[in-house]
């Protein structure tokens, strides 16, 4: 299965979009709709059967399908332990076979 995983800010940014989001609504509001056109319009992976996975920071992140839909997922950590968190950008590979298991 062919996925797309950028982070909310570099998926705003492919779309010309500023990334101007302070709450977790905001960003749904901002991010789903360039996640369904990507299922929908662009039809990612062989026949539309990819996977947009977006890491979306202290908000967590999503994985969407054509077939699934978008699904959320909260942060690892809570904001008491923003300050603990030494490397936010590791594990990308395993972050999304973890993700890619979570939708089937």
């Amino acid at each position: 299965m062919l996925t797309f995983r950028p982070n909310h800010e570099e998926l705003l940014a492919i779309y010309a979009q500023p990334c101007i989001t302070s709450t977790f609504q905001e960003l749904q509001e901002r991010i789903s709709p360039v996640i369904h056109h990507l299922l929908d319009v662009v039809e990612v992976g062989f026949n539309g059967g990819g996977a947009v996975v977006v890491r979306c920071g202290r908000h967590g992140s999503c994985v969407g399908t054509k077939s699934k839909g978008i699904k959320w997922f909260p942060a690892y950590f809570t904001e008491k332990d923003a300050g603990r968190v030494i490397d936010v950008s590791g594990g990308k590979s395993s972050f999304t076979i973890v993700g890619m298991k979570l939708t089937k």
